[in-house]
């Protein structure tokens, strides 16, 4: 997924239905054939009408299929230089760092303030290696006197939740970022109204939906056959947050202490 689309999920998810979501995705998933389409074509190919994907473009900000067009077209121009095809494994970490730090450049200080401001902080993995991840971020922020709880497991969270506040903040990291199995906890989670960061692979998900803030990591084209899943471009996004939310409280240190005697 390019970062325009991203950008554009990021963007419009809040007024966005569930089916025009669902139709950016799917979107994205054909943005090499855009340029080079018609309308038309592009509707027929989605298995809709013209006018539902024209209402989708101009509730993107565009004023036609032709801007939108050239528009995806300037940005995978934009992206070839700097996501060359990877030729071997550093290649393809190399090529998985640039995109994970250009995908969430335009997150990073909100999901900083975000954290810092939260009155109690959970984080969130769903597999093995996505709590390694989370309990390093954890431990790493600690050094530095930001507390965060890390959570076991899916009772845990459902837990935990019960308790939290719109004041706290959840940190929720998914490789897949479907929230199957989580129902409960997520009906729970919005009643309650709890931030949440979620930290995803590169596509718009059930999860990165619900997230008040959504950041991704760059993750292979296609796992299938693969036996080994590379966690650098995840441990990466986390490293982001950390440097940002470090930069951010150095900020907030820094300004000047307001006397309300002062005239």
């Amino acid at each position: 997924m390019t970062s325009l689309f991203l950008s554009l999920f990021n963007r419009y998810k809040s007024i966005l239905s569930t089916s025009e979501l669902a139709l950016l995705t799917e979107l994205s998933r054909h943005a090499n054939e855009i340029p080079g389409s018609t309308i038309s074509t592009m509707a027929t190919q989605l298995f809709i009408s013209k006018s539902t994907l024209y209402r989708l473009i101009r509730k993107l900000g565009f004023d036609g299929y032709s801007t939108f067009k050239y528009r995806v077209s300037d940005s995978l121009v934009e992206e070839t230089p700097k996501y060359p095809a990877p030729s071997n494994l550093l290649d393809m970490t190399i090529n998985q760092i640039n995109k994970t730090y250009a995908l969430n450049q335009a997150q990073l200080t909100s999901a900083a303030r975000l954290f810092l401001g939260a009155d109690a902080r959970y984080v969130y993995g769903t597999g093995w290696k996505q709590k390694q991840v989370v309990d390093n971020f954890s431990t790493d922020l600690l050094i530095y006197g930001e507390q965060s709880l890390t959570l076991r497991n899916k009772t845990d969270l459902a837990n935990a939740v019960t308790h939290m506040t719109s004041n706290d903040l959840l940190l929720f990291t998914s490789m897949s970022g479907t929230l199957s199995g989580y129902e409960d906890t997520a009906d729970e989670i919005h009643l309650r109204g709890i931030p949440i960061i979620s930290v995803t692979s590169d596509a718009p998900t059930s999860l990165s939906k619900e997230a008040s803030i959504s950041l991704f990591f760059a993750s292979e084209p296609s796992r299938a056959g693969r036996l080994h899943w590379q966690i650098t471009s995840m441990s990466f996004a986390f490293d982001l947050l950390i440097q940002a939310i470090l930069i951010e409280r150095n900020k907030q240190e820094s300004l000047p202490a307001v006397s309300f005697n002062e005239k």
